[in-house]
């Protein structure tokens, strides 16, 4: 079974993020999320036959997390099959230690898709994703011309079971103490 580990924002950033989607779709339909994906960060997506045991896990991966304080930067893109237009992280101590803590509890299970092995990760916001990579570069002029960089702070972390339909297994909010 594939699952995502997966990080929050604070509420402003979300509706900021959630209102951008909503527009890039109605811009380009089928090439938007059409609801089907909230504004978050995946941390960790893998495969793993044992839900139990994700569970247990998950949450000593959440119990050493606390909140913290993202810069979400410019837009870009994953071109390919399926484009994704995202908006970029600037990479932080604090989210590589949640990476890495991530990795290194679930090292047993095995990275999923080939794209999120780890000296491949990109820590990103997905706004928008289809077929088309001549869409995906207007969607994201349209998304250039809507998006302000900012700090955002995350908030909570949650696992979800990403086979359709996707079901949320666990989510919680975080202390809000500083991650060194």
């Amino acid at each position: 079974m594939r699952y995502c580990i997966y990080l929050t924002f604070d509420r402003q950033t979300h509706l900021i993020l959630q209102q951008l989607q909503e527009k890039l779709a109605a811009r380009a339909p089928g090439f938007g999320l059409d609801g089907k994906l909230w504004p978050h960060l995946s941390l960790l997506v893998f495969d793993d036959a044992d839900q139990d045991g994700v569970l247990i896990r998950f949450d000593r991966v959440a119990d050493g997390l606390n909140a913290f304080v993202v810069e979400l930067n410019g837009i870009n893109i994953f071109s390919g099959r399926r484009s994704v237009v995202f908006v970029e992280l600037v990479p932080s101590f604090a989210l590589q230690d949640g990476y890495l803590r991530s990795l290194n509890i679930f090292s047993g299970s095995t990275a999923a898709p080939e794209y999120r092995a780890p000296d491949l990760w990109k820590p990103h916001v997905t706004i928008a994703k289809g077929r088309g990579n001549g869409v995906a570069r207007e969607i994201k002029e349209l998304a250039d011309s809507e998006w302000a960089p900012r700090t955002a702070d995350v908030d909570g972390i949650g696992l979800i079971n990403v086979q359709k339909p996707a079901e949320v297994l666990a989510a919680r909010l975080f202390d809000h103490r500083s991650t060194p």
